[in-house]
């Protein structure tokens, strides 16, 4: 984000400045390798200011990989903090964080991931609801875990769910889609929850992405390692695609 790029943003009529900081904690941005420090949120913030831009807006999830009761809090108290930052720089307008499930997807390094439990994403989300409730100016907009839930299993879905697509296409769609898949004797279980080997073929590996797979394992072993990647430079040549 540069001040010029804000500039331009207000100058077009924007009355809100989009930030994603993707988690509140430093450990789940370098796990889902998000170059992003609170320094640059308040720099940001900063710019919107002078821009004559006093909203904001956060994107936020939960459900990532590593995450612990603590990382949620981060979320929260991000939330407070910036909240409490836009006050004294006399930024009165809102602060809006927009959460939404973490959906493991083919051609990542956690496409072998599980997703989170939908029970636990549930109450993570009432959590953060209830938390910052009582705190003026701030707004917490949440997706549908039911609907996140649905996009997991088709993003990671085999050939299996073209029937099952059909069908609940015909009995009126998305509500139908896992009595559906009941009647089929499908666990939805199997496309969410389960832990995939590296080494099983998975229903995307038929499409040539041109990325080398050896490097999205890599990419989940930095992960696991809570490692950061640099940015691709002139000459690079670490994912296959170049």
């Amino acid at each position: 984000v540069t001040q010029l790029l804000v500039d331009s943003l207000a100058a077009s009529g924007q009355k809100t400045l989009t930030l994603a900081p993707e988690a509140g904690s430093i450990k789940l941005r370098h796990i889902i390798n998000k170059g992003i420090e609170d320094e640059h949120l308040y720099k940001s913030i900063d710019m919107g200011i002078k821009a004559g831009i006093h909203n904001f807006r956060l994107y936020i999830m939960v459900g990532l990989p590593e995450e612990d009761d603590e990382d949620i809090d981060a979320i929260i108290k991000m939330a407070i903090d910036l909240r409490n930052y836009m006050d004294k720089n006399k930024a009165h307008g809102k602060l809006t964080l927009s959460i939404n499930p973490f959906v493991p997807k083919p051609f990542t390094p956690f496409q072998w991931m599980p997703m989170a439990d939908m029970k636990r994403i549930s109450s993570v989300l009432k959590y953060i609801r209830t938390s910052l409730k009582k705190i003026k100016y701030v707004e917490v907009l949440t997706e549908s875990p039911k609907e996140s839930y649905l996009q997991g299993i088709l993003a990671r879905g085999d050939r299996k769910l073209a029937q099952i697509l059909y069908e609940a296409h015909t009995l009126g769609g998305s509500k139908s889609f896992r009595r559906v898949m009941k009647a089929h004797n499908l666990d939805d279980s199997f496309y969410l929850y389960r832990q995939r080997d590296i080494a099983e073929l998975l229903p995307w590996d038929t499409l040539d992405m041109g990325v080398n797979n050896s490097y999205f394992v890599h990419e989940l072993e930095m992960a696991k390692e809570q490692k950061r990647t640099v940015r691709c430079f002139k000459g690079c040549k670490r994912c296959g695609v170049c």
